[in-house]
């Protein structure tokens, strides 16, 4: 490749162009476009249409595989650029798409795989000559989100659906890989210029036009997130029938399952009326290449990577799926073309092939036949046809048997088997978990789960509020407090206040003591009481010694502080004295006789002293007089004021300061040594005395406020450290709770299965969880560490279970039954008097055993037949002696069953024996004779140094095992050891015996591994041996495999099923490859086959050529898309129920839903009977049927139920196949497992459409069902068939009697008005024509007969379940030609006329034969009417629920229109408003956020009441939020009552009987709704800060607030230039009086009243006119001292 020289903007610039083209064209994911952007980066190539440039090789070359260079070529051709001519462009990619073609994804063989150019020209020119073989050219790759190319592609591709198995988060990451690439991108742009910026521009534009948008990059990536939403349902394979093993069966079988996803696919994509079916089998590879061309696509999907082993893909053409959503019409005159392609074990087309007989082949070509009218058989390359030409399945002589009784020594292979494990993969981890093991021989282990909760209740005693909390609003209200809420009140409000600590009244003086101990009155025991009034008083006295400090040293550091004050005062008094003023009248004089000859110039000096005396004193006269004026005035009169020091405060003409301390003004005097001790005030200086002394009280007065707030802090500080010392000190003291211990214990439990094969051979085990737990909560008296000791199983569900430590020091039987699941028992049996005592049951016998080490017990008893303890005797055990060994302990013990004796282990791990017959006991030796020497016996121990330490034995007591540390030894009666296991004591858990049907097993668990044995008898046993007489044995020919299936399939169902539209005959096309095969060999062979309605042509041709091709696009034959659907519907038969530990449970589409119900019925709680209706509801819920649910939930057709019963291996599901074309497993041996069933359409002879639920059941009578299993498989089919088929030869046996039986014990289990409302059919099978008669002689006697030995005729089962309606059919051998002639008959005759409705709509169908299912299984015998209604009630309430938040117009319930008239700021607004435009705001999880305050209200609320009122302003808040409260309320409210009225729609009314039901709900409803509402609603109180109403959420936590800042905000009243201004009130909203501002003048401005004075009015502006204008200040009397001596003013 030739690289371009680019300048870097624009290589930046057209590589952004390219990144685009890879993400959004071509459809790469991120790590596909980031390498692949970095490789054509490496080559040169910036741009998308450089690309246009390279051919197929090179891209090779370049490094790319031929996935990702396809998928670029077929992007280039769509992609448009104004630098490239767009005509070229077109031929070059077609020319070189043409050229391409995936060699990866071709069926052929590596050694086939290059293609010359002159076959590629005949491939072209042949696909030109079909009408759309052009399209494969023109095709265009579907826009993808990750086509990762280091995997495999699941789906179409290239015209063919796309599999995008790409979930939202791979969606966001390649988004954010593509935003950040493009903003770096745009990052590196910066400096380009405008003329290569409007370049960009441009193309980027031209780019989006071509995608119809102009559309930038956000919303490109917004646009590819919701095309990947349409493609959610795109499955994540196309394989619509698959084989798989049964998990969920008993039995582990072969069976066929639909993969529903891909299936409603298919269906989702027929577009066209008809539809073109082709079938293709043999070769894989070469049937998806026949395929393709048959559909007319390029596919570059390796489908043999598919991830199945046996099953059928689909391919549709590319004509009609590109699109989904496309919903133009489609002209029919082209129906779309639908090849279904088989996939199975290629060693099935060998003659020597060993697969398994399970293998489900012939079903698959069976279903080929049924949708295809044309099936093309490609045999692979390594087939080799068989020359014999005779037919493999002729009759032939059957073989003869020869059974002769031998004895058969043991073998110790087959004594002790291995079993497989057959469980899942994901095994259970032991050794995580607590899980017990005993020695009861059941099926069982426990896992005991112990949890201990601490119940705390802490105490608490009522006092004042005021008293704890400081709070003086409530003091006379009481509240309960515990000990941290007084601990925490008290630390954060009594240090602030002092007088919890001492009051001012001598004799609380002690107050702090007296209020501790009021306080902890309730918290201290007797015996820490001494302790606590210590710290008390050692608290009290602490505070008054450092309180007392701490005032002396603040009242001594404050008598030094102030002095600097006092100083400062006497300093100003000094220039107002007499004093003085004398020195000023000397320097006057002195200055006068200096200047006596001249008077102007003393005039003129007197006028500078008199400046100068102005400007010292500052209060002299403003008149200008002669300087000896100024003398008189300045000197001394009576009018000069005398104050002594002593006596100062008390002056009448001094104000009262009390904060002047005078007596250390008066020390001040002293200090200094002032000898005169009063104070002269020059006259008219009595003000300015005054003044100074103010301001000392001023000065001292803030001073004392910073030293009183230092006080204060130290004083709090000084309480806050006492108190906390204080409680630091006493909290161990303090009893502030109870505290007592609840013990509880969960167990659940872990079943062994033995899994035996269709012949009863034990094939594998598997462990699986059981349904029922037990639960128990132990009494306080039981505080210590409880133990399980040990569980016995008396019966499958009930047993006994020993708890050590419960009650404390001693132990407690519990007995249990978990039997009725909905109800399981566990209860308290016995108590015991020690807790080392051990408990030992014989479940065979019905035996018990105990001991006790520490009491030195031992007793024995029997269980009633519960399984209950009954009372026993005592056993003298301990301290007995045998062979010279006492029994002081016992380690171990175990009863041997059917022995009459106790095995058990001594301190010293020695065996004894114990027969309590003859109360003896003895020590186990094993015994040897050695001739002369004697008889020597030899104590029974492990190899090595080894001891055992526990015991086990099996159910039949044959063999005893012993566990030492590194081994288990098997022994028999006699002590001979059998059988040795050695394992590593670090990996060994624990091991258990158990036994399932007569048979013994051993199970040891390792740390990572379990393993199972069998363990057989060792001893001589006689069996059967048989021997084939072959003397007429003739020989059969191998027959040809890849023909073979299709005689299979057609003798396997019968012939065509054409009821159901399935074609009436088929063309098979073999495809002879290159003329392998002999054409005249095949066709003999297969007519010696003699398969009816199946035409044989042998088409020779080469791969490389086409012919297939073309004799397929001969093929016109169409089948109608709706008959299609069913037949495929209907195919596969779906697993309903499978028989488990004797229940019947339901499934889960069709897979083993066991541990899911497990865990609801352990959540479940059986103490109330609400609890088992929410368990059936729960299971109910679980239960599902695959794709058939989706179309029967939905249907409103009518459904009739049909179901069979029988005999095992009598042919049910094959003459149900007949009957109604189903495909139900047909096998000779047992091959159904509980409960099958099948959906079908079949056309009557008129043409009409009728629609049949088809039940098929296992086979009843087998030894490996027991009586309850069939009872409950016979009362699910009979409680919900229309017609139950009871298909019996002609005898009566005592299976049949046992039947009816069932019948009759089924009566009254399950009740409902629409259950048992069928008849039952009596198919009589294999009856000749002629004996017909005798036959229903013999039916009608033995009816009769069993109705006569019922002892109330009246209510028999027949008149009970069936309605008393019986009918007969019978039915001649089903190979006689006359066979067919019957199905049609009964199918006229009796499926046909069933006209009765009976179900509602599909449905109702479901949801009974779903509770049905739930009830058999849960042994519920309820009104099933009820359950169905309750399910009814709770979907109902679910759809109410969701749309009361996301309202439906569709809701057809009157009044759903909102108006309301409200005034608000003195203004009407009329509301009016739809329900459906109001949608609620509802969040995931919880509805509400309950925790929170405020209402849960969505914008919209507040958007329509504004948009149709006013907007909210703090100052219409009352109006505004009233109105708004009240929309709300009653919008709301109409809401609730048309939700109301729509529940009562959707339940049914007219049904008295569940009236209680219904109320129910419609209660939980309106209280749900009123729970939501009250969410919704504002509180409406009152502000606790202001007047407003409160906006919190109604009944809120916290308290009332209205969330504004509490200002009134109205304009101001007090003056009219306040209220122009828009002055705002600042009071708080809901003042009495006027609103006023803080901005505004207020005051009166006229002048004061009082004479002289020309101060302004401080009064309001609006006061009264009575009352006079007063400035505020103090004026002087004027009036002359009365005094006569004084000539002062008053």
């Amino acid at each position: 490749m030739q690289q371009d020289i680019q300048t870097p903007a624009s290589q930046s610039q057209k590589s952004s162009s390219l990144l685009r083209f890879l993400f959004q064209n071509c459809g790469f994911d991120q790590n596909t476009t980031k390498k692949v952007l970095e490789q054509l980066q490496k080559d040169g190539v910036n741009e998308p249409s450089q690309l246009r440039s390279f051919s197929n090789k090179q891209l090779g070359d370049a490094g790319f595989t031929k996935d990702i260079a396809f998928k670029i070529f077929t992007a280039l051709f769509d992609y448009e650029d104004e630098d490239y001519d767009k005509h070229s462009s077109s031929q070059i990619n077609k020319e070189q798409t043409c050229q391409y073609q995936p060699q990866e994804n071709s069926i052929v063989q590596q050694n086939e795989m290059s293609i010359h150019n002159d076959e590629e020209e005949e491939k072209s020119s042949l696909m030109n000559d079909d009408h759309n073989a052009a399209q494969i050219i023109e095709l265009k790759e579907p826009e993808t989100f990750q086509i990762d190319t280091s995997t495999k592609h699941n789906g179409y591709n290239n015209g063919n659906y796309t599999n995008n198995d790409t979930s939202q988060n791979g969606i966001e990451e390649e988004i954010k890989y593509n935003v950040q690439q493009t903003h770096q991108v745009q990052n590196q742009n910066d400096s380009i210029n405008d003329e290569e910026i409007q370049q960009k521009q441009s193309r980027e534009s031209q780019q989006v036009n071509n995608n119809q948008n102009q559309l930038n990059l956000h919303d490109q990536i917004f646009a590819l997130q919701d095309k990947k939403s349409n493609q959610e349902n795109i499955p994540t394979s196309n394989v619509i029938f698959e084989s798989c093993i049964d998990q969920g069966s008993e039995y582990k079988m072969f069976k066929m399952r639909t993969n529903n996803e891909a299936l409603q696919f298919l269906f989702t994509i027929m577009k066209t009326n008809k539809i073109r079916v082709v079938g293709f089998y043999g070769d894989f590879q070469l049937c998806v290449q026949a395929a393709l061309n048959f559909i007319d696509s390029i596919e570059d999907k390796d489908y043999q990577q598919e991830q199945f082993d046996e099953g059928i893909v689909f391919l549709m053409n590319k004509q009609f799926n590109v699109k989904l959503d496309n919903q133009e019409n489609i002209n029919d005159s082209q129906p779309q073309k639908l090849a279904l392609i088989l996939k199975t074990d290629p060693q099935l087309f060998k003659f020597d092939n060993e697969v398994d007989n399970n293998n489900l082949f012939s079903t698959y070509i069976r279903i080929l036949i049924d949708t295809c009218e044309t099936i093309v058989c490609v045999p692979p390359s390594s087939l080799i046809l068989n020359p014999d030409l005779r037919n493999p399945y002729e009759v032939h002589v059957n073989l003869g048997f020869q059974m002769q009784q031998v004895i058969v020594k043991p073998d110790e292979k087959m004594a002790f088997k291995p079993i497989q494990y057959g469980g899942s993969k994901n095994q259970i981890d032991y050794s995580d978990q607590n899980f017990c093991c005993y020695p009861d021989n059941s099926k069982f282990i426990a896992m005991p789960i112990f949890n201990s909760r601490q119940v705390e209740k802490y105490f608490q005693f009522s006092h004042f509020v005021n008293f704890i909390e400081g709070k003086k609003y409530n003091s006379y209200s009481k509240s309960l407090y515990n000990y941290n809420q007084i601990k925490e009140n008290v630390l954060l409000s009594w240090p602030q206040d002092p007088s919890r600590f001492q009051s001012q009244n001598v004799q609380f003086k002690r107050e702090l003591e007296q209020n501790l101990k009021i306080l902890l009155s309730g918290f201290v025991n007797a015996q820490n009481k001494d302790q606590v009034n210590e710290l008390i008083k050692k608290a009290q006295d602490r505070f008054t010694s450092e309180s007392l400090q701490l005032n002396q040293n603040f009242n001594s550091d404050f008598n030094k502080l102030v002095m600097p004050f006092y100083k400062e005062f006497y300093d100003s008094i000094g220039s107002i004295s007499c004093k003085h003023f004398q020195l000023v009248i000397k320097q006057i004089q002195e200055n006068l006789r200096m200047n006596k000859e001249d008077k102007e110039q003393n005039q003129v000096q007197l006028s500078e002293k008199k400046g100068f005396v102005s400007s010292l004193f500052g209060l002299f006269t403003n008149q200008k007089v002669q300087a000896n004026d100024q003398i008189i005035n300045l000197e001394c009169s009576l009018l000069c004021s005398s104050y002594q020091i002593q006596n100062l405060q008390y002056s009448y003409y001094i104000p009262r300061y009390d904060n002047i301390q005078w007596n250390i003004l008066e020390q001040f005097y002293t200090d200094n040594k002032i000898q005169d001790r009063r104070i002269n005030i020059h006259k008219h200086q009595d003000k300015a005395f005054v003044e100074f002394i103010k301001q000392l009280s001023q000065k001292i007065q803030n001073f004392q406020k910073e030293r009183l707030q230092d006080k204060r802090i130290l004083m709090t500080s000084l309480r806050q450290n006492i108190l906390e010392e204080f409680f630091a000190n006493v909290t161990d003291l303090i009893q502030t709770k109870t505290v007592t211990i609840i013990n509880s214990v969960k167990i659940s439990f872990q079943q062994f299965n033995i899994i035996r094969d269709s012949q009863h051979e034990i094939s594998e085990w598997n462990q699986a969880k059981l349904l029922s737990s037990l639960q128990m909560e132990f009494g306080k008296e039981s505080q210590g560490i409880i133990s399980l000791k040990q569980i016995f199983f008396t019966s499958d569900s009930s047993g006994l279970i020993l708890f050590g430590n419960t009650p404390e020091h001693k132990s407690s039987i519990y007995y249990f039954n978990i039997g009725n699941k909905m109800q399981v028992m566990f209860t308290h049996h016995l108590t015991l008097s020690s807790d080392e005592s051990n408990l030992v049951v014989d479940s065979s016998l019905k035996q018990w055993f105990t001991y006790d080490n520490k009491q030195r017990r031992t007793n024995l008893g029997k269980l009633d037949k519960l399984g209950k303890i009954e009372d026993g005797s005592p056993l003298n055990i301990y301290d007995q002696q045998a062979d010279g060994e006492l029994v002081t302990d016992i380690i171990d013990a175990i009863i041997i069953p059917f022995g009459n004796k106790i095995l058990l282990l001594n301190q010293n791990h020695s065996l004894f024996e114990y027969r309590y017959q003859q109360r003896n006991l003895t020590k186990i030796f094993k015994k040897y004779n050695k001739g002369g020497i004697g008889v020597i016996k030899e104590q029974i121990k492990p190899t090595g140094d080894e001891y055992y330490e526990k015991i086990f034995v099996i159910s039949d007591g044959k063999n005893i095992i012993l566990k030492a540390q590194t081994q288990i030894d098997i022994f028999d009666q006699n002590w001979n050891r059998v059988k040795k296991i050695e394992f590593e004591r670090q990996n060994f858990l624990f091991c258990k015996t158990f036994t399932d049907k007569n048979c013994h097993f051993l199970i040891i668990f390792y740390q990572d591994t379990q393993q199972c044995y069998q363990i057989q008898s060792l001893t001589a046993s006689k069996q059967f041996q048989y021997q084939i007489n072959n003397d007429n044995q003739v020989e059969k020919s191998k027959g040809n495999p890849i023909l073979d299936n299709v005689y299979q399939a057609i003798h396997k169902y019968g012939p065509h099923s054409t009821l159901n539209g399935c074609p009436s005959q088929t063309r098979l096309i073999f495809a002879n490859h290159e003329s392998k095969f002999d054409p005249h060999h095949l066709q003999q062979y297969f007519e010696s086959l003699r398969v009816n309605d199946v035409r044989l042509e042998v088409v020779s041709y080469n791969i490389n050529e086409y012919k297939v091709k073309k004799i397929l696009l001969d093929f016109r034959y169409s089948i109608d898309k709706s008959d299609l659907k069913f037949i495929l519907l209907s195919r596969i038969p779906l697993h309903l129920a499978t028989i488990e530990n004797s229940s019947l449970v339901p499934l889960r589409d069709g897979q083993n839903i066991s541990d899911k119900i497990a865990d609801s019925m352990i959540s479940s709680s059986s103490q109330f009977d609400e609890a088992q209706f929410d368990l059936l509801e729960r299971v109910t819920n679980l239960v599902r049927f695959g794709i058939y649910e989706d179309y029967l939930m939905s249907t409103t057709n009518d459904i009739k139920v049909v179901s069979i019963v029988g005999r095992q291996s009598s042919g049910k599901s094959y003459v149900m196949n007949r009957i109604f074309g189903t495909r139900f497993n047909v096998a000779a041996t047992r091959c159904t497992d509980g409960i099958w069933m099948s959906f079908v359409e079949l056309k009557d002879s008129l043409g009409i459409k009728r629609q049949f639920l088809v039940l098929d059941c296992e086979g009843l009578f087998s030894t490996r069902r027991n009586q309850i299993e069939e009872i409950k498989l016979c009362l699910t089919l009979s409680a919900i068939s229309d017609m139950m088929i009871l298909n019996q030869d002609l005898a009566f046996s005592r299976h049949l009697n046992q039947l009816f039986t069932n019948f009759s014990k089924s009566m009254g289990r399950i009740k409902g008005q629409k259950l048992f409302k069928g008849s039952l059919m009596m198919m009589i099978r294999d009856v000749p024509f002629k004996e017909q008669e005798q036959a229903f002689t013999e039916l009608q006697s033995n009816v009769l007969q069993l109705q006569g030995n019922t002892d109330n005729q009246e209510e028999n089962f027949l008149s009970h379940i069936f309605q008393g309606r019986l009918m007969a059919k019978t039915m001649v051998y089903f190979e006689q030609p006359e066979f067919n002639k019957d199905i049609k008959d009964f199918r006229d005759l009796y499926i046909f006329r069933m006209n009765d409705k009976r179900w509602v709509n599909g449905r109702d169908l479901t949801e009974s034969l779903k509770i049905v299912l739930t009830q058999v299984f849960l042994d519920d015998d309820t009104d099933t009417d009820i359950h169905k209604m309750r399910l009814s009630c709770d979907k109902s309430y679910s759809q109410s629920i969701q749309l009361f938040f996301k309202f439906d117009r569709k809701i057809e319930v009157e009044g759903q229109i909102y108006e309301q008239e409200f005034t608000i700021d003195g203004k009407v607004h009329k509301l009016q408003i739809q329900q459906n435009q109001m949608q609620l705001q509802q969040t995931d999880g919880d509805t509400f956020e309950f925790d929170n305050d405020n209402p849960q209200l969505s914008v919209e609320f507040f958007k329509i009441f504004i948009d149709q009122t006013l907007e909210y302003s703090q100052r219409i808040h009352n109006d505004w939020m009233n109105c708004f409260s009240q929309y709300l309320e009653e919008f709301m409210n109409q809401r609730r009552m048309i939700i109301k009225q729509y529940f009562h729609q959707q339940v049914l009314q007219d049904q008295e009987e569940f009236k209680e039901i219904i109320e129910n709900y419609e209660q939980k409803l309106m209280q749900q709704l009123d729970q939501f509402i009250l969410k919704m609603l504002y509180c409406r109180k009152t502000c606790k800060e202001c007047k407003r109403v409160c906006n919190l959420q109604l009944g809120h936590k916290n308290n009332c607030n209205c969330s504004t800042g509490h200002i009134c905000e109205d304009l101001c009243e007090v003056n009219p230039e306040c209220r122009e201004r828009n002055y705002l009130c600042t009071s708080v909203y809901g003042h009495l009086g006027k609103h006023q501002c803080n901005d505004g003048n207020h005051k009166c401005s006229s002048l004061c009243q009082v004479e002289n004075c020309k101060h302004l009015c401080q009064k309001e502006i609006d006061h009264s006119q009575e009352e006079p204008h007063q400035c505020g200040n103090k004026h002087q009397c004027q009036v002359i001292c009365q005094d006569e001596i004084c000539e002062r003013t008053c």
